[in-house]
């Protein structure tokens, strides 16, 4: 069994309107951020630190941000825990038990993002065990297990991150009783199941969408893509998704647009939702082949590392490559005051990671190259952190996306990098040298 550290590193990165980052993915799920007035230049090494923690436990849960409040997971010893931190200080506020440590050859502890909800907290550890707290004093409220409810563990462990709308908190424990449960956000009363859909889970999250006058959630397996009615969780529409690979990209919705993209040989998927009960198809095809990291939405395309492409984006109304870029490895990122922020897996130049603006042209080609330089990741770091932007503060995490700089070490000897790039416009997206 192997343990692996976190370390909550905080940075400075300049004046920002305060703006919540309430569970993964940021407000909408869709790795973009809503701040502004972030800084265009940063000096040499990055942002000054403002604190560190390197004492939460193990694992690769990802930050939640409420007000003055920092929300993450940790692994220690037998247990996972939910932490509260004061965001000034990076104090401990409370702490509170979530369930058993997963254990895994890739790294223990949890594995998903806690979500704040109308004062709680809700957080998902590796083994299905799902806690409700106060998200003032850390006191449990209720609890539930996936694999009681007829859920098996995926390999890698349940990676979800809940989703709370509605009065309701929805999950993918999988299995014969049904893919999804809702809980009620409350009492933690099941709901519904899903009914004719019984797909085990895999490590995406369930997003919301709006269409027709109303809303559906939308989630993905390695079978299926489809929509459920919040109301009963009824089956409204499934397509097949045929996966050869794990899928842990979380469904991304953009108006009546659904998109959803894996690696091997399954490629990206875009979905137009006619009707509540019908999506038809905009395109399938192999541009974005993605793993690690996720993707970011932005004023119709998308973002993200394609195997094989390396950096790319991706136009939501076509499908087609807008541009390429391979100087940087692979990575996470996300979407800030206009700019694609990422954190790559590792340098090439052994210099250590990248930070800065980018330059490249517009839909008629282009390029990512790193013009600066941030605060460098623990040596061997293997996880694949989606950094993001909140009050002020740049924010990278473990597997998940992400606020505040999480680092974690590992044995090896690659680090990790942290390059903004500029992004400008619907239909002709720019790098731009800040």
């Amino acid at each position: 069994m192997r343990l692996l550290p976190v370390l909550l590193l905080v940075t400075a990165a300049g004046p920002a309107a305060a703006a919540d980052w309430p569970n993964f993915g940021g407000p909408y799920r869709d790795n973009a951020s809503r701040e502004t007035g972030l800084l265009t230049e940063w000096p040499k090494g990055g942002p000054p630190r403002l604190w560190l923690r390197s004492d939460l436990g193990s694992g690769y849960s990802a930050p939640a941000v409420i007000g003055d409040r920092i929300y993450l997971m940790g692994g220690d010893g037998k247990d996972e825990h939910l932490h509260a931190l004061d965001a000034a200080t990076g104090k401990t506020v409370w702490s509170a038990k979530v369930g058993p440590l997963y254990t895994n050859d890739y790294g223990d502890g949890p594995r998903g993002t806690p979500t704040v909800y109308d004062g709680r907290v809700y957080a998902l550890g590796g083994t299905g065990d799902l806690l409700c707290a106060d998200a003032a004093t850390g006191k449990p409220l209720w609890s539930a297990s996936l694999t009681a409810l007829g859920g098996e563990v995926p390999g890698w462990g349940y990676s979800e991150s809940p989703l709370a709308d509605g009065g309701r908190v929805v999950c993918t424990p999988g299995g014969p009783k049904g893919t999804l449960v809702a809980f009620d956000a409350g009492t933690g009363k099941v709901v519904w199941r899903t009914d004719g859909l019984k797909d085990p889970a895999m490590y995406s999250s369930v997003a919301v969408a709006e269409v027709g006058g109303g809303g559906q959630y939308v989630a993905v397996t390695r079978e299926h893509l489809f929509g459920v009615a919040p109301a009963d969780g009824k089956v409204l529409w499934k397509v097949p998704f045929g996966s050869n690979v794990v899928v842990a990209q979380t469904p991304v919705v953009a108006g009546d647009r659904v998109y959803i993209t894996a690696s091997g040989g399954t490629g990206s998927r875009c979905y137009r939702l006619a009707a509540p009960d019908r999506a038809e198809r905009v395109f399938a095809n192999k541009v974005m082949l993605n793993l690690p990291g996720g993707v970011a939405a932005f004023e119709g395309h998308v973002y993200g590392y394609s195997d094989g492409r390396g950096w790319t984006c991706q136009s939501l109304r076509t499908g087609e490559e807008v541009w390429p870029g391979k100087e940087l490895p692979k990575g996470t990122l996300t979407v800030a005051d206009g700019r694609l922020i990422l954190l790559t897996a590792s340098v090439r130049d052994g210099g250590g990671p990248v930070a800065g603006a980018a330059r490249a042209a517009g839909p008629d080609g282009g390029s990512v190259t790193p013009a600066a330089r941030c605060a460098r990741l623990p040596v061997g770091q293997r996880a694949a952190p989606i950094p993001g932007a909140e009050q002020g503060r740049d924010q990278l995490r473990g597997l998940l996306p992400v606020r505040r700089p999480v680092h974690r070490e590992r044995s090896g000897d690659e680090s990790g990098g942290y390059t903004p790039l500029r992004v400008r416009g619907p239909n002709r997206s720019e790098l731009r040298k800040s």
